[in-house]
């Protein structure tokens, strides 16, 4: 019997580690040549240049709650590694002032663009996590100029147990 709860126990250690996995960091550093990043990360998911960086995304996914931005120097060299999809992130968007390739660039490619014909609006849905809890950001759009109306979060509902049928 004991040998079944060992085994259980590793079973269950190996689930959280795979679990977990998403939300490790792309094993690169600063310094590390693009070259290099592409051989150990494989392609990005996006690649764009913001404000003349050169950025490459790579979302965890597909359904995942990261997002990891290499930014590059002039050398073609890794300048620094970091994960995008943050609450204090998703909060910097301000209604009025910023526009689709602001939120973009800020936050990277959406889990998901709806659009509503009858208040000509856009929404893009972001998953991220907030310490522990897994939440959805949804930015809304006014559809014609792209100006972003309000910025919303809640918890993600395929995560919450407060959700009755």
């Amino acid at each position: 019997m004991q040998f079944k709860s060992v085994q259980m126990l590793g079973l269950a250690l190996a689930a959280l580690a795979a679990g977990c996995a998403q939300f490790s960091v792309p094993s690169t550093t600063p310094g590390t040549s693009a070259a290099d990043v592409r051989a150990r990360l494989g392609a990005p998911s996006d690649q764009r240049a913001i404000g003349g960086v050169k950025v490459w995304d790579y979302v965890q996914g597909p359904q995942g709650f990261t997002t990891w931005r290499v930014s590059f120097d002039g050398s073609d060299r890794v300048a620094k590694v970091e994960q995008i999809l943050t609450e204090s992130r998703i909060f910097s968007v301000n209604a009025g002032k910023h526009m689709r390739e602001d939120v973009s660039g800020l936050l990277g490619r959406p889990l998901s663009v709806m659009k509503f014909g009858a208040d000509a609006s856009e929404v893009w849905t972001y998953r991220f996590m907030d310490v522990t809890d897994r939440k959805l950001g949804d930015i809304h759009f006014d559809a014609t100029s792209g100006t972003v109306k309000r910025v919303t979060t809640y918890i993600d509902p395929a995560y919450s147990s407060a959700i009755t049928n």
